[in-house]
């Protein structure tokens, strides 16, 4: 079983850096394996509820403006996982989380 780990971004630029902080993060990828999926928690949007994507292709969000061309050229494109959404909405119990494919 995997560890649950909280990883803050840090400064959006890590995305196209090589520093102390992104070696650590590469080497943290190599050391624990890939895993079977990856929930992300975002505090960048002002929602009612706690909404869960559930999409088997989510898409990327860029919800900012302002930095480097190259930074707008990084591609993540991670296959969703509609169970494991499932299965944290359903730990939150109490109907605080709906799943959304938005």
């Amino acid at each position: 079983m995997m560890p649950v780990i909280f990883i803050g971004h840090g400064s959006p630029m890590n995305a196209i850096q090589n520093n102390e902080y992104t070696r650590g993060l590469r080497e943290l990828g190599e050391r624990l394996g890939r895993p079977g999926a990856v929930m992300v928690i975002s505090a960048h949007w002002l929602t009612r509820g706690a909404p869960l994507q559930c999409s088997a292709r989510p898409e990327q969000i860029y919800d900012f403006y302002g930095f480097p061309e190259e930074f707008y050229q990084v591609r993540y494109t991670p296959p969703g996982a509609p169970g494991v959404a499932a299965e944290a909405a359903g730990a939150l119990g109490g109907g605080r989380a709906r799943l959304t494919e938005e």
